[in-house]
């Protein structure tokens, strides 16, 4: 049995959900009472305007700087751009350098900001052609110049991950191209820099990683999202036996797949673990439900926050707090749907400060700084 999406309709759009999720469950009563006491007033002259760039195209990378917070660069079938200025002007630093214009991943080393990786590829499969990438680069001057290190054949990118202390250990998830079984998908690992390459994790030609997560406080901890895909001139196959969440605690030396409590039949996979280390979240596609909320070890539980359909193209948290939860999903018609069915799920019993923040392909929207 696989799941079978429909082809999807051209105005394709992100919906990142920012959750701030306080509960007296987790973070005692006394935190609850202090998220409720904030007036609803504060948000009501908040403005969206778009922050552009308008020849960016489809954007499915994004990063920050932790110690420069007006710097961004994001990565679109247009190249790599970046802003220094916290988006009030981007300037495109990858043109000269890259092979391909199609970017999937951009991390910045949390140790060093001036060392930059980008994967190649977008990886948001769509209902029509997808550009397809050539490896990796990766810069060592924020962004000036950049050296390709290799992968070509891996054509889409979907996640890096660099060691937070050192810039050299750099884990990419490389989801591998849609329409024909390949090899060479799978997440490899460079503990030189880019200068050579080991894949760590490989499942068959046909499933690929389409996110990878570390552990906050133990960065020998990683999961990984399998995804069992492929796409046809008249379909897309999304789901199957390969797709699965692994687990390595030994830095991707070895794995094990997490089976406790999900779907028996999965598709798309996007996972991230929480800022205390304590719960692994996963956005799952599957007919019935998906959206589950496990504990560090893996065994995965909780209330179902999506349905088939919404297609969750990525799931992150932030540094602040252990349930704040990013989520990146929706397409076409959906917009609404999703949204809404996602809402009712996550905050389902429970009295949470909700936020919304909404971006399109093409461009971002932003609240300006008052």
């Amino acid at each position: 049995m696989i799941l079978s999406l429909q082809p999807w309709r051209q105005n394709t759009r992100i919906l990142l959900i920012l959750l701030l999720l306080t509960s007296k469950t987790v973070l005692g009563s006394d935190a609850t009472q202090a998220a409720e006491e904030i007036p609803s007033s504060l948000f009501q002259s908040l403005v969206w305007r778009n922050i552009g760039p308008f020849r960016g195209g489809r954007v499915v990378a994004v990063t920050g700087v932790v110690s420069n917070p007006k710097v961004f660069y994001f990565g679109g079938v247009g190249g790599v751009f970046k802003t220094v200025n916290g988006g009030e002007s981007w300037f495109n630093v990858s043109d000269g350098y890259f092979k391909r214009s199609s970017v999937g991943a951009i991390a910045v080393a949390p140790s060093d900001p001036n060392v930059i990786y980008v994967g190649m590829g977008e990886h948001t499969i769509r209902g029509t052609t997808l550009s397809y990438g050539d490896g990796v680069y990766r810069s060592s001057d924020s962004g000036k110049t950049w050296r390709h290190l290799g992968l070509e054949a891996t054509r889409v990118i979907s996640r890096v991950l660099i060691h937070p202390v050192n810039p050299d250990l750099v884990y990419v998830a490389c989801q591998g191209t849609p329409y024909v079984a390949s090899n060479d998908r799978g997440v490899y690992r460079s503990k030189d820099g880019g200068e050579t390459w080991q894949r760590v994790l490989f499942v068959d030609g046909t499933t690929g990683p389409a996110d990878l997560a570390m552990d906050p406080h133990n960065p020998r901890i990683l999961y990984t999202a399998m995804w069992d895909h492929q796409r046809k001139p008249w379909d897309l196959r999304s789901g199957g036996p390969g797709s699965a969440i692994y687990k390595s605690i030994d830095g991707g030396e070895t794995w094990q797949k997490i089976v406790n409590g999900l779907p028996k039949v999965m598709g798309r996979i996007a996972i991230a673990v929480s800022a205390d280390s304590e719960r692994l979240y996963a956005l799952v596609e599957c007919e019935l439900k998906g959206g589950f909320i496990g504990p560090r070890t893996g065994a995965a539980h909780g209330r179902s926050s999506m349905k088939l359909g919404t297609f969750g193209r990525g799931l992150g948290t932030t540094c602040g707090s252990p349930l704040i939860l990013v989520i990146r999903t929706c397409y076409g018609s959906m917009m609404d749907h999703c949204s809404s069915q996602l809402m009712a799920g996550a905050l389902s019993s429970r009295s949470i400060p909700l936020m919304v923040i909404i971006t399109t392909f093409g461009s971002i929207l932003g609240i300006p700084r008052r």
